[in-house]
């Protein structure tokens, strides 16, 4: 869907940093730290003239004193002679210098890890005295800055997932052709913490998401937080949205690596096999995964937004780094070097990003579809993703999930075996039922591709925050969406969009809370029934939703005649039954605002019926018979 971004990202970031990357021969300020850029073919004529093919590039492999089993452990390649690969090599184009490494457990267990360059920083926040109009009332104030520390070099990212000694093996490639390797051994020590795993499709029935080490079920609770919205406290905006979404009940976001963000090319200056002007940019962004790690809150990653493909639609082309490479946009899908330099981005993103399992997914696309003449070339674009897909999988030991996304319900890179998660973007909900309109969309997306999915991006408007707060101040309609999709079919909540102009600004943290916790209850394995009125004996004047997994059942009984338009408070007193198989049951009644349980009760079902009292509430109510 066609969104009208916030003015202040043009404001914030475009400004900021496109005149810090005019040419590529110019020094790149970040935070008062420079650096120079240099042309990357120069570098590879000097190295092939300078550079005796016996000299020897790395002295050793750092090696932490201490690596522990699941955390990630940082493997920096110490040079021989300090800036002699910079300044004769691209450490960010494979065609003049990559570096594969292969870890290999006790038990002959291989993880194959792509090397990456980078500049270590310290990032911190900088208490000031004045707070811009854009972080509101927070209590974290500050500018976010990025200081660097030693020299550019080549680290190699690894999780390791056993504990005891391995080997690594570092190959290290000068113009495709093998011309050293490091071989070494380190121990690692045992968790005594539970490792749930990374989050997998469940194998049992495709349609809801799992850890795939304790087979838990995880529903994905959350809003999109795709860029930062403050151009002084930056990637601190992250700490204060997840400190607050992790309070109530969130465990999921949806961030961009868009140019005014987190993206490593910024300028049609700019070069597109030298990410070094974005390097501060990177960093910033391993903290924010860092953060979402430590509230508990997973990622869907998106690589490219449509705007930077497109003219006409959100249009970014003629500030687009591939534009200084391609006459136009649509080119992108086809031209053999710009795929091979794509893919070397994507292996940068793998090898630098990989580790953290706040990934939970690479989404390749935001909306390809409004990306310049798409409809001609949907075939290509199909292709196009099935290529970055299946390369992404032969790079990535973690395994991540891989998704995409178009404008509205329907897609065709949706339908590949590559793409693993099929999303839905909608903004449609300015007059109909959060109850019926999801339950359908969702219907209708599992028919089309029988996979997993989830309403990526959902609203009632599509133009602004303040729009959307004058259609539903209160976030009723996005409350009942909460719960509507959880209990439709999809792997998560509906999304919000709006999340630093309507979430943010308005405090709306709160609607999340009950439906936070409720998600933590359930268990989703087994044959999947979905339920609605039909199926319950309730007061004429509620409905009804819910799941039944095997023999468990979640569900949210509603007052039908509440919405945004109708705010009205009802109170209710009814008992609740339906066709269940005998035996005896725990009941849980819980209050869906707070989470809070407000009762359990054993229930013995005989004939095949269970009947219990609700009690008495107002609005609506949750249940758990398991």
């Amino acid at each position: 869907m066609k969104k009208i971004l916030l003015t202040i990202i043009a404001i914030m970031e475009v400004i900021m940093l496109t005149s810090c990357v005019n040419k590529t021969t110019e020094e790149i300020t970040d935070d008062n730290y420079t650096i120079t850029t240099q042309d990357a073919t120069t570098k590879e004529d000097e190295s092939s003239s300078t550079t005796s093919v016996n000299t020897k590039l790395f002295s050793n492999v750092e090696i932490p004193d201490e690596i522990n089993q699941y955390e990630t452990t940082i493997f920096s390649l110490k040079e021989v002679t300090d800036g002699y690969i910079k300044s004769s090599y691209n450490p960010y184009k494979t065609e003049s210098i990559f570096i594969d490494a292969v870890f290999t457990d006790s038990l002959n267990n291989e993880y194959y890890r792509p090397a990456y360059w980078t500049q270590d920083y310290n990032i911190k926040l900088n208490t000031l005295s004045h707070q811009d109009s854009y972080v509101f009332s927070d209590e974290l104030k500050g500018t976010d800055s990025a200081i660097r520390k030693g020299i550019e070099h080549f680290n190699v990212s690894f999780k390791p997932l056993s504990s005891g000694s391995y080997n690594y093996n570092f190959k290290v490639f000068v113009n495709n052709v093998l011309k050293e390797e490091l071989n070494g051994t380190f121990n690692v020590s045992a968790s005594s913490n539970e490792y749930k795993g990374k989050i997998v499709v469940n194998d049992t029935n495709k349609r809801y998401f799992m850890y795939d080490n304790t087979k838990e079920t995880y529903v994905a609770v959350g809003m999109n937080n795709a860029w930062y919205s403050s151009n002084s406290r930056k990637s601190y905006d992250y700490d204060e949205w997840f400190k607050r979404m992790s309070a109530n009940g969130c465990n999921f976001s949806r961030i961009w690596m868009a140019s005014w963000s987190f993206g490593l090319h910024i300028g049609s200056a700019a070069k597109v096999d030298d990410f070094t002007g974005r390097l501060a940019q990177a960093a910033r962004l391993e903290r924010v995964l860092g953060v979402a790690e430590d509230y508990g809150i997973y990622i869907f990653l998106t690589l490219n937004n449509h705007g930077q493909f497109s003219t006409n639609v959100n249009p970014e082309w003629t500030d687009n780094t591939y534009s200084s490479i391609l006459d136009k946009p649509y080119q992108f899908w086809t031209d053999d070097n710009a795929k091979k330099l794509y893919k070397d981005e994507l292996r940068y993103i793998v090898a630098r990003f990989g580790t953290y399992d706040s990934i939970l997914a690479y989404e390749l696309f935001n909306e390809v579809d409004w990306t310049q003449s798409s409809a001609i070339y949907d075939q290509k674009i199909k292709l196009w993703h099935d290529e970055m897909a299946k390369y992404i999988r032969s790079i990535d030991c973690y395994d991540r999930l891989i998704t995409t996304s178009y404008k509205g319900t329907l897609g065709s890179a949706m339908s590949l075996d590559s793409i693993d998660i099929a999303n839905v973007h909608t903004y449609d909900f300015t007059s109909q039922s959060p109850f019926s309109g999801c339950r359908n969309l969702i219907n209708t997306n599992y028919r089309n591709y029988n996979k997993i999915m989830l309403l990526a991006e959902w609203g009632v408007n599509a133009s602004s925050g303040y729009e959307t707060y004058t259609i539903d101040k209160d976030g009723i309609t996005l409350y009942q969406a909460l719960w509507s999709s959880i209990l439709s079919g999809a792997s998560g909540t509906a999304m919000n969009w709006w999340w630093d102009q309507y979430i943010h600004k308005y405090d709306l943290y709160k609607l999340y809370k009950g439906v936070g916790e409720f998600a933590k209850h359930m268990n989703l394995n087994g044959e999947i029934v979905y339920l609605d009125k039909a199926n319950a004996t309730i007061d004429s004047d509620l409905s009804f939703i819910g799941i039944k997994a095997d023999d468990r059942v979640y569900g949210y009984i509603y007052d039908i005649s509440y919405s945004r338009n109708n705010p009205s408070v009802r109170s209710f007193t009814t008992s609740f039954s339906m066709n269940y198989k005998n035996g005896e049951y725990d009941v849980t009644i819980m209050n869906p605002r707070t989470g809070e349980i407000i009762k359990i009760e054993k229930i013995q079902v005989t004939n095949n019926t269970i009947s219990f009292e609700i009690g008495t509430f107002n609005t609506d109510i949750a249940l758990i018979i398991e």
